[in-house]
């Protein structure tokens, strides 16, 4: 795959345009949410079908959910920690949906459930990046 056409299909995938009910473009930035049923799991199925290595965590936003194994060992090692999907790096094909055993895995926003809106906030802060007002 050629530069162009990752950078084309990059653009595609990391902003969605939607049109909501008023006509108007709202422009979603964020790709897949993990959201709590995540949390002291951290199943690495989904980092393993991942084709771009974009899940990380629990701790680091890169490597690719290395330290889970080694934070399993210990007691109450993933207590409250969690995966998270780098939004710069995914390219939505979905391939982690049907892997994660905890169904904690929803394709936007607009996917989440009202109780795991925090999920949404979550995860821009994991990558440095700000939410939007509506999901705060």
């Amino acid at each position: 795959m050629g530069f162009s056409t990752y950078f084309s299909s990059r653009i595609d995938f990391l902003i969605r345009i939607k049109l909501t009910k008023f006509n108007q473009f709202k422009i979603l930035i964020m790709s897949y949410i993990i959201t709590s049923p995540c949390i002291g799991v951290c199943d690495t199925s989904c980092v393993d079908v991942c084709p771009v290595d974009c899940i990380h965590g629990p701790l680091k936003t890169d490597g690719s959910g290395s330290e889970v194994a080694e934070l399993k060992e210990k007691e109450d090692g993933l207590k409250g920690l969690q995966l998270f999907i780098d939004p710069e790096t995914c390219i939505v094909c979905g391939a982690c949906l049907p892997e994660c055993p905890v169904n904690a895995i929803y394709g936007s926003e607009d996917e989440v459930p009202e109780e795991e809106r925090a999920s949404i906030r979550k995860n821009y802060e994991f990558f440095g990046q700000t939410c939007p007002p509506e999901y705060m």
